[in-house]
C-alpha cells in the first residue's frame, strides 16, 4: 500500500513601474502590480496484493488484485491593480483600479484490477486480467470502462530448447487495452459569465460555453505485443 500527496504551491508577481512615456502601454505605464497564486494538489493511493497457491505438482496459480485512486485539484487566484501613486507603494489595494479572478479544476479517477496467472512446470505461463475504471470526467450516462488483458509466455530453455550460447530463452505474446479519461468539464454543459448592459446598468449574465456530452467515455486503445527475452554468455549479455 502506497499513499502519496504532491503539494505544489506557487506565487507569481509581475510589477511595472510608473512610466510617463507609456512604453509599457496605457495601462501598465501607469504602474501595475499582478499577483498570481496557483496551487496544485495531487493525492494518490495504490494498493496491490498477490496470493500464490500450488494446485498440483505441475500447476501453480497466482492471483492479484489492486486499487488505484488519483485525485487532482487545481486552484488559482489572480489579483491585479493599475494606477499606482508611487513605485514604492505597489500594493494591489493601493492601486486606482483593482481586479480579481479565480479558477478551480478538480478530477478524480478510481480503478480496480483483478489478475490471475497459471504456471505449468515453471515454463508455460498464461495470464488473464481485467481493469475497471471510473472517472469524474465521464458523462453522466456513462459509468464504467473495462480494459481486458491476456498474455502467454514460454520459457523455451526450460523445455529442452537449448541454443548454443543461450543461457535462457523465453518467448511471449500479449494483448491488452488501456485508455485516457476526458479533460475536466468535457462532458458537462457549461456556461460563461458575461457583463451585459441593460438600461445603462451593467448586470451579470450567463452565455453557453459548451453543450457537453452525457455519453462521453474514455478514449480506448488496444495493443498487441510479441517478443522474446534471452540471456547469453552466462548472463553477461541480455537481449
Amino acid at each position: 500500500l502506497v499513499i502519496g500527496m504532491d503539494k505544489y504551491d506557487r506565487r507569481d508577481r509581475t510589477f511595472y513601474q510608473i512610466d510617463p512615456t507609456r512604453k509599457w502601454g496605457a495601462t501598465a505605464g501607469t504602474g501595475q502590480i499582478v499577483q498570481r497564486v496557483p496551487m496544485t494538489h495531487t493525492y494518490t493511493v495504490d494498493y496491490a496484493g498477490t496470493a500464490r497457491a500450488k494446485v498440483t505438482n505441475n500447476l501453480t496459480t497466482k492471483f492479484s488484485t489492486g486499487l488505484q485512486l488519483n485525485a487532482r485539484q487545481f486552484q488559482r487566484w489572480t489579483a491585479s491593480g493599475d494606477g499606482l501613486v508611487a513605485n514604492n507603494l505597489n500594493l494591489i489595494g493601493a492601486a486606482a483600479n483593482t481586479q480579481g479572478d479565480e479558477g478551480f479544476t478538480e478530477q478524480t479517477s478510481l480503478g480496480v484490477f483483478f489478475q490471475n496467472q497459471l504456471g505449468w512446470r515453471d515454463r508455460l505461463f498464461a495470464t488473464a486480467a481485467v481493469r475497471i475504471d471510473d472517472n469524474s470526467a465521464f458523462g453522466s450516462d456513462f459509468s464504467l470502462v473495462v480494459y481486458p488483458k491476456f498474455s502467454l509466455s514460454w520459457v523455451a530453455s526450460e523445455d529442452g530448447l537449448n541454443l548454443p550460447g543461450f543461457d535462457e530463452l523465453k518467448f511471449r505474446a500479449a494483448y491488452g487495452q488501456a485508455g485516457n479519461a476526458p479533460a475536466p468539464f468535457s462532458a458537462d454543459r457549461t456556461f460563461s459569465p458575461e457583463v451585459a448592459t441593460v438600461d445603462n446598468v451593467s448586470v451579470n449574465a450567463l452565455t453557453p460555453a459548451a453543450y457537453g456530452n452525457t455519453n462521453l467515455k474514455a478514449e480506448t486503445g488496444a495493443e498487441i505485443e510479441i517478443g522474446f527475452d534471452a540471456s547469453l554468455l552466462k548472463g553477461a549479455v541480455g537481449l
